[in-house]
């Protein structure tokens, strides 16, 4: 009964933590626990040449549960979302010199972007580019589905622009809206983009397409050209994918067509009609955006992790094995020898039941009582008898084994150079992934700029793409371009010094040098229109010309000696006061004499 009860706990642990911990040896035995994680690919059956589903290099479930088994791994990912997908994003022009910029039609488009990213994902923008991300990296492969308006989405949009434009005051925002409003009539029953949902890569695949179904379909790409927007019509064979849960109550699928697919897709059965219109009602399928690493032999991406996966399993072997060194530790404390005498049934019943049963934390420190009984030996012969004689010196001596026993982990070089390994798939600095005892300031600096140089800053462009390609130029949306923020690792010392040195050569406006300095500090000034052509040079000119005559804080010398802070504090304002005065003054001298020349 005491065996059957130890062996239903231990296989409940594993139960409970098949993720965790692949195999525990089980009442000492050499099986390990099979992981029926291993069981869970939803398309099975739906593979080879008579199904209807390509299979891909790697299982996407296999790969998506990696994080898990991995000691690394977590942080690797958490670095790779936060400084690529986690940095927010800005609208700018496509071109900085267009005269347009400021019209009301330009900032009408602006804030049709705005609404549109503001209302693109239930949980956020943010949210959304960090589960692709993470599907991305782990996968290969990002599933975006994106839902197009129906006429009840966009009279409830019309709705609430008319709603807004009742209530604003302000005539610039009067004028945006009403340019919103006639962009919205314009429209007409277009369908345009209104909502994007992830779909987790694991339960997302391609169809094998049938020979019709392979006919290239012609339909219309925004591409820009000398600065301008151009409509290109193009043939393509389009994919069709299939999504399938597990664990939902049902195996039921459902299909998608690819983003940009004129023709219409019934989501349940996957069958192709001429348009949406043709399609039976309630049953239009939706389109995906897909985005991978690409690859010469799959329509599937293929995870930078590939790689890596022996490291990551040999890891994972080196854990458990210390993870079980307290379950299933072999080498006992010590060893028990006795001379001159013989050990009682009891006793022997005890060391034999003690060493059995070494294993687990329970008995890591427990004692061990003995207790032994004398040989007797015959006076005449000096032999071993059962006749009563002169009874010997038992000894009992125990040996310690501790020097023997493993005092620490193993495999920590190995462990040490795993990461190492794991972390150079995806170029991820130690710093971010929280193995910083070795790093000095500078060090982390440049692999942190570096990381962000030749890893994030190309990775963003990813997501900047399908937005400035597929979904603004489907709302209409074409002097802004959508810019994902890189990660702040600039120098403050270094950016104030090439400051100096440009404005010191009249180089950049003060609007344009706001700009560098707001993106440095995170964050962004208001350009002031009566500097927008104004090198930073003449400006500081114009600024000491206006202020001649008053004596300001900087070449004014001060007494500090002796006084306390708020005195000094006094002191300076009362001199920032009196500049300011008589800067005032001189402006209104100014002002009369240009008025009296005029008049």
């Amino acid at each position: 009964m005491a065996d059957e009860k130890k062996t239903t706990e231990e296989g409940q642990v594993v139960q409970n933590n098949r993720h965790v911990l692949r195999a525990m040896l089980l009442g000492g035995g050499d099986e390990p626990v099979r992981d029926e994680s291993n069981l869970l690919d939803p398309f099975v059956g739906l593979y080879g040449s008579e199904g209807n589903v390509l299979q891909p290099p790697y299982d996407p479930y296999q790969m998506s549960v990696l994080p898990e088994k991995s000691d690394v791994l977590t942080q690797i990912l958490d670095a790779l979302c936060v400084n690529i997908e986690g940095q927010g994003h800005s609208l700018v022009p496509w071109d900085d010199d267009d005269d347009d910029l400021g019209s009301v039609e330009a900032q009408a488009e602006k804030q049709i972007a705005k609404d549109f990213l503001a209302s693109i994902a239930s949980d956020g923008i943010e949210d959304l580019r960090e589960q692709g991300r993470t599907d991305l990296e782990l996968t290969g492969n990002w599933y975006d589905e994106l839902l197009r308006e129906t006429a009840t989405t966009r009279a409830k949009r019309a709705r609430s622009l008319e709603k807004r434009i009742a209530k604003v005051s302000d005539e610039n925002q009067y004028a945006l809206l009403s340019e919103n409003a006639r962009h919205l009539r314009e429209e007409g029953d277009k369908r345009r983009p209104w909502r994007m949902n992830h779909a987790p890569s694991h339960e997302m695949r391609i169809c094998r397409l049938k020979d019709e179904e392979r006919e290239p379909q012609e339909h219309v790409e925004w591409v820009r050209r000398d600065g301008e927007w151009a409509e290109v019509k193009v043939r393509k064979v389009f994919k069709k994918f299939v999504q399938q849960r597990e664990g939902y109550g049902s195996r039921k699928k459902k299909y998608f067509r690819e983003f940009g697919d004129p023709r219409g897709l019934d989501c349940d059965t996957g069958i192709y009609y001429a348009d949406d219109s043709k399609v039976p009602k309630g049953k239009v399928a939706t389109e995906i955006i897909h985005t991978r690493f690409k690859n010469g032999r799959s329509p599937y991406g293929i995870s930078k992790l590939t790689g890596v996966l022996l490291n990551m399993g040999t890891a994972r072997k080196a854990l458990e094995v210390n993870y079980l060194l307290f379950e299933n530790k072999s080498v006992p404390p010590m060893i028990v020898t006795v001379s001159g005498g013989n050990l009682t049934a009891d006793s022997f019943a005890a060391i034999k039941s003690r060493f059995s049963a070494v294993k687990g934390l329970r008995n890591f420190h427990s004692a061990l009582i003995l207790e032994a009984i004398p040989f007797e030996r015959a006076k005449d012969a000096g032999g071993l008898l059962d006749a009563p004689g002169t009874a010997s010196t038992v000894k009992i001596d125990v040996k310690p084994l501790i020097s023997q026993q493993q005092k620490d982990a193993l495999f920590l070089n190995l462990l040490k150079y795993m990461q190492q390994v794991i972390r150079s798939a995806r170029r991820v600095p130690p710093v971010l992934v929280g193995l910083s005892d070795d790093e000095t300031y500078a060090s982390a600096f440049v692999s942190v700029a570096m990381f962000e140089d030749q890893v994030c800053s190309p990775e963003r462009k990813r997501f900047d793409n399908v937005v400035n390609t597929k979904l603004f130029p489907a709302i209409g949306v074409k002097r802004w371009k959508f810019q994902s923020n890189g990660s702040r690792v600039d120098n403050l010392q270094d950016v104030a010094k090439i400051i100096d040195s440009a404005v010191g050569a009249g180089v950049g406006t003060a609007n344009e040098w706001a700009q560098v300095v707001g993106r440095v500090l995170g964050t962004s000034f208001k350009p002031h229109e009566d500097l927008d052509d104004k090198p930073w040079a003449l400006v500081e000119k114009e600024l000491a010309a206006n202020a001649a005559g008053a004596q300001t804080f900087a070449s004014r010398e001060f007494d500090l000696s002796g006084k306390s802070t708020e005195q000094i504090a006094d002191q300076i304002i009362e001199t920032l006061l009196e500049a300011n005065a008589k800067a005032e003054a001189l402006s209104k001298r100014q002002e009369k004499e240009q008025s009296d020349v005029a008049e």
